[in-house]
């Protein structure tokens, strides 16, 4: 959501598939329980529409990725810390979908340096990521 402050990284998507890598994206679906979450397959950004959530994502019908598809995890954050933890805009979306494809996938949160924090308040149900990118460094997570 580069409208608020979080790093655009949509010039990923061409550079991937010219790469010959399938590309997925994140996902809510209004479920019995009330949405599920995840992230699922798009052949092209023009597919990605803002459904209602902030953030454009997959239609309906798009097929959602497994735990075991996917190898890397882009994870935008208002703030990171060294330790891989995020503060997102606090619904717990990102933290609840992480814990199912931390064991398979890298996560890297993705940030500008002015939104690296020293440290942040860390809960139980929080996910740090691997890796901490921002426009100058990479840092790998000291508690990953």
């Amino acid at each position: 959501m580069a409208d608020k402050n979080e790093v655009d990284v949509s010039a990923l998507d061409p550079a991937a598939r010219a790469d010959g890598k399938r590309v997925a994206y994140p996902f809510m679906r209004r479920s019995a329980g009330g949405f599920s979450t995840g992230f699922a397959w798009a052949d092209s950004v023009t597919e990605l529409e803002n459904r209602g959530r902030g953030f454009p994502e997959p239609g309906p019908d798009a097929p959602a990725a497994a735990s075991t598809d996917l190898d890397l995890i882009l994870v935008a954050a208002l703030g990171v810390a060294p330790s891989g933890h995020r503060l997102g805009f606090g619904r717990g979306w990102y933290d609840a979908t992480l814990g199912e494809f931390r064991d398979h996938a890298v996560l890297v949160v993705v940030a500008f340096e002015f939104q690296l924090l020293v440290e942040l308040p860390v809960e139980a149900h929080d996910i740090a990521c691997h890796y901490v990118v921002t426009d100058e460094r990479v840092i790998a997570a000291a508690n990953p």
